[in-house]
């Protein structure tokens, strides 16, 4: 198969799935033959990837240049530092759980809905380049701005570029940025074909087998809106934990702020901390907007579908036949206009933009007010100590 497929055929994530399989962040699946490969043989994968996670987790406790960094910490950095930990480390365990233990048959299921959906559109075997030309590049960039994280990293914690790699979360955020690598692109194929839909509902001829199209139509609506609700059930968890981590970096990065420069390293080094940091916030602000932005314009386009189906009672007479099948089918495919919730915690859209920020920033005025006053006690602490000595 071409690597050039385009998002309008489910088949073009086949590579991405091979892709990402290596890491269980997908099942290992047969597209061609519908069905889950070798599944103890994943678990028993699943299991060697955690117990390094551990293995290095242990390793992270007993550094003691972290040690040293974390005794200087306020209570809310010790807390945000714990936490992040958390969200990532929780978000790589979850992608794996979810892979070969849990929701492993709503997987199989996605995908036999939109090789349904694509039987029934114009979309099989399109091809376009766009894609996978800007998943290479995002993985380049990705890499870029990884290594100069791990440098800034690396002056701030005086180690080794290879030990920074294996004490820092890098490793949990290539993982979280191949997992909206792949929310990206199964948001773009369930966008892509409710815009099929509404193209195709708007080309129903007013005569002939007018009722008898908008109910073959309607029933591919209704498998698109179960087809979402599987994919709620595997991501869900996924991107509360990347939405929780995302507050939690815009609170680290902008505290950082309220730090006298010199106080955690020499001035000298201070910059590279603060340019990790500025890149860490950036990357994180692109992460958080590819999965809520196109959640929100799938959303539209699916509501789209609905206000269409009622502009068609205009093509037909009042009290006929025609006019009592289509309101019927109005109220049935309101049944199934989607939403995106994670794990059934939060709904997802536009507004939890404005959440976020409006909950980041009540807690960095606590964070400002509370840190104020142990920076100034640990640099009074700090000179009466070299006073005495």
């Amino acid at each position: 198969m071409s690597s050039n497929l385009a998002v309008t055929d489910i088949n073009f994530i086949k590579h991405l799935h091979q892709y990402l399989s290596l890491f269980l962040i997908t099942p290992w699946y047969d597209f061609d033959r519908n069905l889950l490969l070798r599944p103890k043989t994943q678990k028993v994968y699943a299991i060697m990837l955690l117990l390094i996670s551990c293995l290095r987790m242990c390793y992270i406790i007993t550094q003691q240049n972290i040690h040293k960094v974390y005794e200087r910490l306020t209570l809310s950095q010790k807390f945000t530092w714990y936490a992040t930990y958390v969200a990532m480390s929780g978000t790589m365990v979850v992608a794996l759980l979810k892979s070969c233990v849990y929701s492993t048959e709503n997987w199989r299921k996605f995908f036999t809905n939109l090789q349904h959906i694509d039987a029934s559109l114009p979309n099989y075997k399109k091809s376009e380049r766009n894609f996978y030309i800007f998943f290479y590049t995002k993985q380049v960039v990705f890499v870029v701005i990884t290594l100069v994280e791990l440098y800034g990293w690396s002056a701030f914690l005086q180690m080794s570029f290879l030990e920074t790699l294996f004490t820092t979360c890098a490793i949990e955020s290539f993982y979280e940025f191949l997992i909206v690598l792949l929310l990206d692109g199964l948001l773009g194929c369930l966008k892509t074909r409710y815009k099929a839909l509404n193209a195709k509902l708007l080309k129903i001829p007013e005569k002939g087998k007018f009722v008898q199209d908008l109910r073959s139509i309607v029933h591919d609506y209704r498998i698109l809106g179960e087809t979402v609700a599987m994919f709620n059930k595997i991501f869900g968890y996924q991107i509360v934990l990347i939405i929780f981590h995302f507050g939690l970096e815009m609170i680290t990065s902008l505290s950082f702020t309220f730090v006298p420069p010199g106080f955690y390293t020499s001035e000298d080094m201070h910059f590279p901390l603060v340019l990790a940091i500025s890149l860490l916030l950036l990357w994180m602000l692109y992460n958080f907007l590819n999965i809520v932005l196109p959640i929100n314009s799938t959303l539209r386009e699916s509501r789209k579908f609905v206000d269409l189906l009622y502009q068609s009672q205009d093509h037909c007479q009042e009290g006929s036949m025609e006019m009592d099948a289509l309101s019927r089918l109005v109220h049935y495919s309101r049944n199934f206009m989607i939403e995106f919730n994670a794990a059934e915690l939060i709904t997802i859209n536009k507004t939890v933009i404005f959440s976020v920020m409006a909950n980041v920033a009540m807690y960095l005025i606590i964070v400002f007010q509370v840190d104020q006053s142990q920076y100034q006690r640990l640099v009074f602490n700090e000179n009466v100590c070299n006073c005495s000595v």
